[in-house]
């Protein structure tokens, strides 16, 4: 089954941080910094949350989202300047770049929509109305398509 890797939410996330999400910087900056002194300590020899397992790491962001809600151990600093939480954050971000449409810079190949189910060949349109009238291919409602 894809994960976030196979999906690129590294790059989504690369590029949510120069954008739309780039109030989040400074808490990502900090609560990585704060995630690899946590890999240290809990793994001897590990200097950085990349290179434990993936078991290491799940057991990692557990204890780093446990102490951001709680405001304990090594996670002194649970919020950025912005007031944005980086436990949240990655969560929310991570999620989104797995979801969202692969025009939006996540969601590789359809990775994410893959798991769920979703037919990657469905195209969203707005429904034609007043406002895009002038639109080339607008034909009015039939009296029949009203009543009905």
């Amino acid at each position: 089954m894809p994960g976030a890797r196979e999906a690129g939410v590294v790059y989504f996330i690369d590029r949510a941080l120069q954008t739309f999400a780039a109030d989040a910087k400074p808490a990502y900056q900090q609560g990585l910094a704060d995630l690899n002194r946590m890999a240290g300590e809990m793994f001897p020899g590990i200097e950085r949350f990349s290179a434990a397992t993936p078991t290491q790491q799940e057991k990692l962001f557990a204890r780093f989202e446990e102490e951001s809600q709680t405001g304990q151990g090594t996670n002194r600093r649970r919020f950025s300047a912005s007031g944005v939480n980086f436990a949240e954050a990655i969560w929310f971000h991570t999620l989104a770049g797995f979801l969202v449409d692969p025009e939006g810079g996540g969601n590789r190949d359809y990775a994410g929509w893959k798991v769920i189910g979703r037919d990657p060949a469905h195209s969203f349109s707005p429904p034609f109305g007043f406002y895009d009238k002038d639109y080339p291919g607008w034909q009015p409602a039939s009296p029949e398509t009203e009543t009905k």
